[in-house]
């Protein structure tokens, strides 16, 4: 699990905010959202689910509803969204692959490494 980021909501009359991640259908990078990342309700920490993986998914779009526990007499409830984007970080989790597994390459004693430094390219 990541820390990811802390939201905080302020509200001058109501102290209890609740949040949430508001779903998406999918469009916009935010493919696998709800496997991808939690919110507390409580304190608005965003955290993630499993490990990320930037060959998958390059950038969330993690769409954040803060609701206040406001009262019917003071107008009920009312609610604010934000938007965090969120971008993966590359790590070099893939090893490098050769596509034979021996290489052989002639050189000639005499070659003159000034003019020619390259002996062979491996791909």
């Amino acid at each position: 699990m990541y820390f990811i980021v802390l939201y905080k909501m302020t509200c001058s009359f109501c102290p209890q905010v609740e949040y949430s991640l508001v779903p998406q259908d999918g469009s916009g990078g935010s493919s696998g959202l709800e496997d991808a990342f939690r919110i507390d309700p409580k304190s608005g920490v965003i955290t993630t689910r499993s490990a990320l993986d930037r060959e998958q998914v390059e950038v969330y779009t993690v769409v954040v509803m803060a609701t206040d526990q406001g009262l019917p007499s003071a107008g009920g409830q009312r609610s604010s969204t934000c938007t965090v984007v969120v971008h993966v970080i590359d790590d070099n989790d893939n090893y490098p692959q050769f596509t034979e597994r021996t290489y052989t390459v002639q050189v000639p004693e005499d070659v003159n490494w000034n003019k020619n430094p390259v002996i062979a390219a491996v791909k």
